[in-house]
């Protein structure tokens, strides 16, 4: 994974990010505000679900990328950045 595909990964998390702050904040007004039926609300945690899945898989991802290009670099170029 190149640097630009990493920094366009994070890009992408980063708007996810935002995407599960806006879900919590449905969840707040639903449950803390008193809405009484699941129906106003239902779509949020499917979304939520599957959202939080993706930030994870993509998250994991990254990670393991990032290690693997690190273990092919030299330890002290490693150390000096």
């Amino acid at each position: 994974m190149s640097i630009r595909e990493i920094a366009s990964t994070i890009e992408e998390l980063s708007y996810d990010a935002r995407t599960i702050d806006s879900i919590q904040q449905v969840f707040f007004q639903a449950i803390f505000r008193g809405e009484t039926t699941t129906e106003s609300f239902d779509w949020a945690f499917d979304a939520f679900g599957k959202l939080t899945f993706s930030f994870s898989n993509k998250m994991a991802q990254l990670r393991d990328d990032i290690y693997e290009r690190m273990s092919e670099e030299p330890s002290e170029k490693i150390m000096k950045s």
